[in-house]
C-alpha cells in the first residue's frame, strides 16, 4: 500500500510505494531541500504517514 507524508517546512507531499521507499524519499527530500531531520527516525516518519 502506497503511503505519503507532508513535509512540514515546505508542504510537499512525499510518497513511497512501500515503507522503505517512503523513508528513503523523505531522507532524500530533506537533503535536496536543506531541511533538518533532527532526531527524526524511521518509526517517526512511518507514524506520520497516511495510506493513499
Amino acid at each position: 500500500m502506497a503511503k505519503e507524508v507532508v513535509c512540514p517546512p515546505c508542504g510537499k507531499a512525499i510518497r513511497g510505494e512501500h515503507d522503505d521507499e517512503l523513508v528513503a524519499n523523505v531522507i532524500n527530500h530533506a537533503k535536496v531541500h536543506g531541511h533538518e531531520l533532527g532526531d527524526t527516525d524511521r518509526s517517526q516518519i512511518l507514524s506520520e504517514a497516511r495510506e493513499i
